[in-house]
């Protein structure tokens, strides 16, 4: 599968350009919907300008449903900065990160179970609800 007519230079212009540049290229890349998905983690995970990161992780949540899995992924990150990207991402795409983030707290990966612990807290009502289930109690204590 190629990528979408324009990307190539989206993704340049996200990487290299100035913030006017960056914001755009990031907007535009999100209306290319899932099949940027791919494109824009290792941008995530790779890139040492912290905005870039920001904006490729703005770009994720934009794109929603589709991105969810690969955002769960990176809540295991070593990088705290990319945890805390991909734990934003989940909160502003809401419901349709629940069922992902569940999964991830009964994965067994502690340092993943704690941060899908934190991504569905800091969702309000609708995470805590998940949260406060027979198993979850004991989540909420540490």
């Amino acid at each position: 599968m190629s990528d979408p007519p324009g990307v190539p230079a989206l993704i340049k212009a996200l990487v290299t350009g100035d913030v006017p540049s960056r914001h755009a290229a990031a907007r535009a890349l999100a209306l290319c919907g899932a099949e940027v998905v791919p494109l824009l983690v290792p941008i995530v995970i790779g890139e040492t300008d912290p905005a870039v990161r920001k904006y490729a992780t703005a770009a994720l949540a934009t794109v929603g449903e589709p991105a969810v899995p690969a955002l769960v992924e990176l809540l295991a990150h070593p990088e705290a900065v990319v945890r805390g990207y991909a734990a934003a991402a989940l909160c502003r795409i809401g419901a349709p990160a629940i069922p992902f983030l569940k999964e991830a707290l009964d994965s067994g990966d502690k340092l993943l179970s704690s941060c899908a612990s934190l991504a569905l807290w800091q969702m309000g009502e609708e995470g805590i609800r998940v949260l406060g289930g027979e198993e979850g109690d004991d989540r909420l204590n540490g």
